[in-house]
């Protein structure tokens, strides 16, 4: 009798089979827990995997001695290296260990003849990515030929814009520099030149792999603790102010900025909610930048809170995590190992600063922004990214290309759900009529053959991120549901038998 009623149940369309149903509703289920969890620490390790796969593969497409066929690279559309309008000065380790004595003071006098270079060659942008925080003890008058040249520049009226990082501490106030000064002076003749960034690229705690850019921070000016109310400034971030200033687009970070200082404070937070997700539940975008040639649109977001005495002053900092985090990661395009172009020797995109002379090439830096920094291991300044260890000044540089070439990664939370739901009755089906482990092989196989492909298509023509690693995730729970309603469903079968 009981063969006859699996025999007539087999026979059953699977839509009107009860089992398939159940099968649905266990990947609902599934469905939901995931969505949850996309926010917490397991979500987010998932979703970075997911990135540092695609940036990786994308990052090797570019390298002459990746081992990407031929056939796979013009498969996903990629066909020669990519161009960049960023033009690398780096001070490389043989260079400090020889010419250095202090390998946290960059010589003055090196600055200067660096700086000077880049805007002999017309250069658009020099963004140095040296702090100018102490002066050089080993040779003051290197200090004072930097600080000639920049008044040269305000005084020939230049052309060409230079950026300073700035210091802002845990207190938010912005630290004094060795060449404060200079910023004055330029006010005195009405036009900017000089302008101050924050270089910040920020990990996660798990790996702290740099994956980040921060869009701006906010920052007292004054530098006297006990004065109220003390003036705050915002500081543009080096992708958002360089790529503004090479596409001339200075009113709209000015008015991006007049946004920000008036927003209201978020509503003040109930006892019992934690601040993280309180103030996640009320970020609504502060400005829009739309900065590059190509249309990109970038929104500003507001996280945290910026306060004296108590008192909201500012909403502050961008992404905590959520949907406008996307748009911050940096898509890294750019190393240096891969920065040399072959045949035309004008395009070539890095240089060893002891090369870098008014004779070298490339003839003109017009239409570029010019990053000086360092690459030497003694220096500091190396970190973890997805795609291995690299040099702050080419973490920068990266973050700078992805806004300025409109690169930064989407997020169509409809599309990811609409994947999602389909792999839920694809799992159902298969799970209905083959055993859970070869159910999970067969369906975990259709999305890496078709999934992953699709993601690499999608995310390297149209930048828009698809979690590919979520759904495989899925299939691993569905088996182990499955596991479990069969052993329940057994265990109901040899009570039966026994009674």
């Amino acid at each position: 009798m009981s063969e006859g009623k699996k025999s007539n149940k087999n026979e059953t369309p699977f839509l009107k089979n009860p089992d398939y149903w159940l099968n649905v509703g266990v990947g609902l289920v599934i469905f939901f827990v995931c969505m949850f969890a996309e926010n917490t620490r397991w979500g987010e390790e998932i979703q970075n995997s997911a990135y540092d796969a695609l940036i990786s593969f994308e990052n090797n497409l570019q390298s002459d001695n990746s081992r990407i066929p031929k056939g796979v690279k013009k498969f996903v559309g990629w066909g020669q290296r990519q161009e960049t309008s960023l033009f690398f000065v780096d001070i490389t380790e043989r260079e400090y260990r020889d010419d250095m004595k202090d390998p946290l003071i960059t010589p003055r006098r090196r600055i200067a003849e660096l700086i000077r270079t880049a805007w002999e060659k017309k250069a658009s942008v020099i963004f140095l990515d040296i702090l100018l925080d102490k002066a050089d003890c080993y040779d003051l008058g290197g200090d004072k030929e930097l600080r000639a040249l920049l008044q040269d520049m305000i005084d020939k009226n230049a052309e060409t814009k230079l950026i300073f990082p700035a210091q802002i501490g845990a207190d938010s106030v912005l630290r004094a520099g060795a060449f404060d000064a200079i910023f004055l002076a330029q006010k005195k003749k009405g036009r900017r030149i000089f302008y101050r960034t924050i270089a910040e690229a920020s990990a996660p705690s798990s790996d702290y792999k740099n994956r980040f850019f921060t869009a701006y921070r906010p920052a007292f000016i004054s530098q006297c603790s006990k004065c109220r109310p003390r003036n705050i400034d915002i500081i543009w971030s080096v992708p958002i102010l360089g790529t503004a200033l090479l596409n001339g687009k200075e009113v709209e970070l000015e008015n991006a900025k007049t946004e920000i200082e008036k927003a209201k404070p978020v509503p003040e937070k109930p006892g019992n909610a934690s601040e993280q997700s309180y103030y996640d539940g009320h970020v609504n975008p502060l400005a829009k930048l739309q900065l590059g040639n190509d249309g990109a649109v970038i929104d500003v977001f507001p996280v945290g809170i910026l306060e004296e005495d108590g008192k909201i002053l500012l909403r502050a900092g961008t992404g905590g995590g959520h949907e406008e985090d996307h748009a911050l990661r940096i898509r890294y395009l750019l190393d240096e190992k891969h920065l040399g172009y072959r045949g035309d020797k004008n395009r070539i995109a890095r240089v060893e600063a002891k090369n870098f002379t008014k004779d070298s090439l490339p003839n003109s830096l017009d239409g570029k922004i010019v990053v000086i920094g360092n690459s030497s291991l003694e220096a500091g300044d190396i970190h973890p990214t997805p795609v291995g260890l690299m040099a702050g000044m080419y973490i920068v540089g990266n973050a700078i290309n992805t806004v300025n070439a409109g690169l930064q990664p989407k997020f169509k939370r409809g599309f990811q759900v609409f994947i999602e739901l389909l792999g839920v009755f694809i799992a159902a089906f298969l799970f209905l009529h083959l055993t859970p482990l070869l159910a999970q092989v067969v369906a975990s196989t259709i999305l890496i053959i078709i999934l992953i492909p699709i993601s690499v298509l999608i995310f390297l023509n149209w930048a828009v991120f698809i979690n590919f690693i979520l759904p495989i995730a899925g299939m691993k729970l569905h088996r182990i549901a499955k596991n479990i309603e069969t052993a329940i469903k057994d265990r109901g079968r040899n009570k039966e038998n026994k009674q």
